[in-house]
């Protein structure tokens, strides 16, 4: 409010009409025109937004100023003298006052959000054990185990009586194909088994086929009857006998599937990417896998190690010291030590599907040059031989080297100097091919057959 409006406040008046006519005169009289001054107005605290005509006192950082223009906008009182006077400054801070008394403590505010949890206190003294609560449902069956140690053989218990006769297995005993009635070739036998038979192995009294697409191994005895059709894993695409119990590679499960020679499932044991091929090296079992290298296990189905190897390893063989892998897309073949460390790589044909040790050299197939390369132990080419379309498997029966042609339906049978003995007919697609100690056999894979030649 202004000041003059109060008679009380005359003398007052009287005092800032003088300072201030002081001020904006320069203490010059003033004219009758400048005596018509509003006297002091306080506006409050100074605003950079505000304007201030002659006359206005503001407060601004502790101190009072007076306007001494007719109006003045945004001029800092304490940076402007010609616009501001000081008219009242601040004093030195006086002593602290005793503090007053408490005065009554206020309602309780709201509840505030809860805080963070603290640390855990010390456990406690157990307490008293409560009542048995009622039995949950059972959880779901853990992963298996590894097999422990077989305990000791139990007494043999005595003879049961003789089973009913079983289904007679087919056998060599049917009546063979035309095909082969018209070559006379009678000492021949076909023998139908699962679907898209891949691999057959001998286990010193029967043989074994595993067959890729109904995930099954067939047994059959050297006469030709089926013995018995048990399941593995996906995809079964080689077969090996390390003795005692036969390993199938299952190409499409990842795994190895360990049968006893009663076709009961001993073990299933993870392995690389897509295993191609299986071999026993008097010790431990090395699978080919497919892109990823080779893995080496144990006689329990632990995993040993896994090996880099050059491109798609395929196929595999022992020669009595060291394993060797054919390498499909690399066209050559990689010799590597018990312990998985790479001897040499050696130049082969186009394409090295298989692999087989005749007791002093290897013989490997070349699916697309149609022709065995043979290696002495030391990586040196001693020949390349043709034989049919597309050969698949290779084994040597201890004479003479026998190879499976997939693009001909025919297998080829060679001295060890490579000559070709002798070239016969075969089912559709011949691929697996075993020696069972005095006939060699094969599967046949579009045919769906094992046949003994």
């Amino acid at each position: 409010m202004k000041l003059n409006a109060r008679a009380a406040l005359a003398p007052l008046r009287a005092i800032l009409l003088t300072a201030l006519i002081s001020v904006v005169t320069g203490g010059i009289a003033p004219s009758a025109q400048a005596t018509t001054i509003e006297i002091a107005i306080y506006m409050g605290t100074w605003t950079a937004s505000s304007t201030y005509p002659i006359g206005a006192v503001v407060y601004y950082q502790g101190s009072s100023y007076i306007s001494t223009v007719l109006t003045n906008t945004n001029k800092v009182p304490n940076a402007n003298p010609s616009i501001w006077a000081p008219f009242a400054v601040q004093g030195p801070q006086g002593v602290i006052g005793p503090a007053g008394p408490i005065g009554p403590s206020g309602p309780a505010g709201t509840q505030g959000a809860a805080g963070l949890q603290g640390p855990a206190g010390p456990i406690g003294p157990m307490g008293t054990p409560g009542a048995t609560g009622a039995t949950g449902p059972a959880g779901p069956q853990g992963v298996t185990g590894t097999m422990g140690a077989s305990g000791p053989t139990g007494a043999t218990g005595p003879v049961g009586p003789a089973g009913a006769r079983g289904p007679a297995g087919t056998s060599c005993a049917v009546t063979p194909p035309t095909s082969q009635i018209a070559l006379l070739q009678w000492w021949t036998c076909t023998v139908t088994v699962g679907t898209r038979p891949y691999a057959i192995a001998f286990d010193g009294a029967h043989l074994w086929v595993a067959n890729e697409t109904s995930n099954n191994v067939t047994e059959l005895d050297t006469a030709g009857n089926v013995v018995g059709t048990y399941g593995v894993g996906s995809g079964p695409y080689a077969i090996a006998f390390d003795g005692t119990h036969l390993w199938v590679a299952n190409n499409v499960s990842n795994n190895v599937t360990e049968l006893d020679t009663a076709g009961n499932v001993v073990g299933t044991f993870t392995v690389g990417l897509a295993p191609l091929a299986i071999a026993f090296d008097g010790t431990h079992l090395w699978v080919t896998n497919q892109n990823s290298g080779v893995t080496e296990l144990d006689l329990a189905g632990n995993v040993l190690g896994t090996f880099t190897v050059i491109s798609n390893p395929i196929g595999l063989a022992f020669d009595g010291t060291h394993v060797w892998l054919a390498n499909g897309n690399s066209n050559c073949v990689t010799e590597l030590d018990t312990s998985g460390n790479v001897i040499g790589t050696f130049a082969v044909g186009s394409f090295p599907d298989a692999i087989a040790f005749d007791g002093s050299h290897l013989w490997v197939t070349n699916n697309l040059s149609n022709n065995v390369t043979e290696l002495d132990t030391a990586g040196n080419l001693i020949g390349s031989f043709a034989v049919g379309v597309a050969p698949e498997a290779v084994a040597f029966d201890g004479v003479h080297i026998w190879v499976t042609n997939t693009g001909s339906n025919s297998v080829t049978k060679l001295d060890v100097a490579g000559n070709v003995v002798g070239t016969f007919l075969a089912g559709q697609n011949p691929r697996g091919i075993a020696y069972d100690g005095n006939r060699i056999w094969i599967t046949n894979y579009s045919s769906n057959t094992a046949e003994r030649l």
